[in-house]
C-alpha cells in the first residue's frame, strides 16, 4: 500500500496535497521524552519519507491545533519554518500529552487517468472503486488530520492517550504508544466524527520506507499491528466517502506518529 509515485505525478496538485501527491501530513515532536517546564516543539510537514521534515505546511492552512496534558488541553499557535509549521510547546507538569492539528479543507480536481493509482494507495473499497469507474470528473474536498504523544516522566497510571482528543478523524491507541517494543502488538481504534469506523485502510510504516503493513478495522473500528522494530512509525489512511453538490468526494486524511523504544 501506498507506493510513492513519479516525481511528475506532484505538478498535478502541487506539493501540499493528499496520498495521490505522495505526501503524508504528520507531526514530529524536537522529543519524545520532553522535561516539564523546558521548551521543545512539534513540525508538522508534508513529505513523501517519514519522517523526514520535508515541505512546509503554512500557517494559515491551520483549523485547530491543541495539547492535552492531564485535565487541561491548550491551544497551540502555529509559526512558518523552512520545512515545516512548528508550534512552541512546555508541559507544565509531568505526565504524557496527547497534540493534534487539524487543517483547514480543500479542494482538488483530478484527471481520471490519475484516479486508479490514488484508490491503490488508499487501499479504497470495491464500492469506492465501481462508483469512480462511472464518473467523468473527479473533484474531491478533503481534510487532514495529525498526532502524536510526548511524555515526561512515565506515569503507568496516566491513560489519557487512550482517550480521542476530538479530532474529525483520529487514531485512538488502546496501550500506550510510548512503551512499545519489538515484538509487542500495538491495538488501535478509529473513530471518526467520534464514532467507531469500521472496514477503514490502515497503513503503518517505519521510519525510512515508504510501504507498511495494512490492516482493516472490524466493526468496532478496532484493528491491531505487530511492532518488528525500533524507531519512528507512522500509522495512517484515508477516509474517502462520495458527496454532493459541487464536489464528488469528501476525504478525511489521519495520520499517528509514535516511538518505539
Amino acid at each position: 500500500m501506498f507506493p510513492r509515485p513519479r516525481l511528475a505525478a506532484l505538478a498535478l496538485f502541487g506539493l501540499l496535497l493528499p496520498a495521490v501527491g505522495a505526501h503524508d501530513t504528520y507531526l514530529v515532536p524536537s522529543t519524545f521524552d520532553p522535561t516539564p517546564n523546558t521548551p521543545l516543539h512539534f513540525d508538522l510537514t508534508s513529505g513523501m519519507t517519514f519522517p523526514k521534515l520535508d515541505v512546509a505546511v503554512k500557517p494559515e492552512r491551520v483549523q485547530t491545533a491543541k495539547l492535552r496534558l492531564g485535565a487541561t488541553t491548550i491551544d497551540l499557535s502555529p509559526a512558518a519554518a523552512p520545512q515545516s509549521m512548528r508550534f512552541d510547546a512546555t508541559l507544565a507538569t509531568a505526565g504524557l500529552a496527547t497534540v493534534g492539528v487539524t487543517l483547514k479543507p480543500r479542494t482538488l480536481e483530478m484527471e481520471m487517468s490519475k484516479v486508479g493509482h490514488y484508490l491503490d494507495e488508499i487501499s479504497a473499497t470495491p464500492d469506492i472503486r465501481k462508483r469512480a469507474r462511472k464518473q467523468k470528473r473527479w473533484k474531491e474536498s478533503y481534510v487532514k488530520h495529525s498526532k502524536t504523544f510526548v511524555e515526561a516522566t512515565a506515569d503507568p497510571a496516566d491513560r489519557s492517550w487512550s482517550q480521542p482528543l476530538g479530532l474529525g478523524l483520529e487514531i485512538v491507541p488502546e496501550r500506550s504508544p510510548l512503551s512499545l517494543e519489538p515484538g509487542e502488538e500495538f491495538p488501535v481504534r478509529v473513530l471518526r466524527q467520534g464514532q467507531p469506523l469500521a472496514g477503514f485502510a490502515l497503513n503503518l510504516v517505519v521510519a525510512g520506507q515508504t510501504r507498511g503493513i495494512t490492516r482493516r478495522t472490524d466493526a468496532n473500528g478496532r484493528a491491531t499491528f505487530r511492532i518488528r522494530q525500533q524507531g519512528l512509525h507512522l500509522l495512517r489512511g484515508t477516509d474517502l466517502r462520495p458527496a454532493s453538490g459541487e464536489v464528488d468526494w469528501e476525504s478525511d486524511f489521519t495520520t499517528l506518529t509514535l516511538r518505539v523504544k
